[in-house]
């Protein structure tokens, strides 16, 4: 299977083809690292933390809009996570190169119960120049529950 990533790194825009197969690869625990500190940082900061995670040309998907770039990733957060508490962790992990993901479960605590809800995840994340990782790309999916 093969998929066209689309992205503004820094240096331009560029489209980049991966393939995809099934693979035994082992997990990666840096990126798992990665992302529970992503974690660790939206809940102490918000959305300052939450936009730090990001690298210069990231994007998300929110309400089946994609959303690229810092101010507009702030903005499509930033009510949210003022509102309740964002809570994720990660259940699975592979990279190969500079570039890798990781899948998990988040919850989130509003104000009310009414408020909160349940989802999945998956991160797509580049290893930067510093050597640390980056989100290239985040999304996530409501889980309804009996």
């Amino acid at each position: 299977m093969a998929a066209l990533l689309q992205g503004t790194p820094p240096g331009g825009p560029r489209k980049e083809l991966f393939s995809f197969l099934r693979t035994t690869a082992a997990p990666a625990p840096e990126l798992e690292a990665a992302d529970l500190a992503f974690a660790a940082d939206t809940g102490q900061r918000g959305v300052a933390g939450w936009v730090a995670a990001f690298e210069p040309g990231g994007a998300m998907m929110r309400r089946g809009a994609r959303i690229e770039g810092a101010a507009a990733i702030g903005d499509a957060m930033r009510d949210l996570l003022a509102s309740g508490r964002l809570a994720w962790v990660p259940v699975a992990s592979r990279r190969r190169g500079d570039l890798g993901f990781t899948v998990g479960k988040a919850t989130f605590t509003g104000a009310t119960p009414a408020d909160a809800w349940k989802s999945t995840y998956v991160t797509v994340w580049r290893r930067q120049p510093d050597g640390t990782w980056k989100v290239l790309f985040d999304t996530g999916r409501l889980v309804n529950e009996p």
